[in-house]
């Protein structure tokens, strides 16, 4: 397996932005939003592997009064 180090550089740079997780909350109305992004070493699809190559997936989730609405 080739290791290109452009490709390692992204992921770290990736890994460092994940970490770091964005909120936004509103006291009055009880809301609150989140984005999040998740680096995979492949992309896997109910058993099959779709992509080899390393993967971002990223996330959103709004949520207010105890429901969530969550894209990916």
């Amino acid at each position: 397996m080739k290791i290109n180090v452009w490709a390692m550089g992204l992921a770290a740079a990736v890994l460092a932005m994940a970490g770091a997780q964005g909120r936004a909350q509103d006291d009055d109305n009880d809301a609150s939003a989140s984005v999040d992004a998740t680096l995979a070493s492949a992309y896997v699809f109910r058993g099959t592997v779709l992509n080899d190559a390393p993967v971002l997936q990223p996330a959103m989730t709004i949520s207010k009064a105890g429901f969530s609405l969550n894209a990916w």
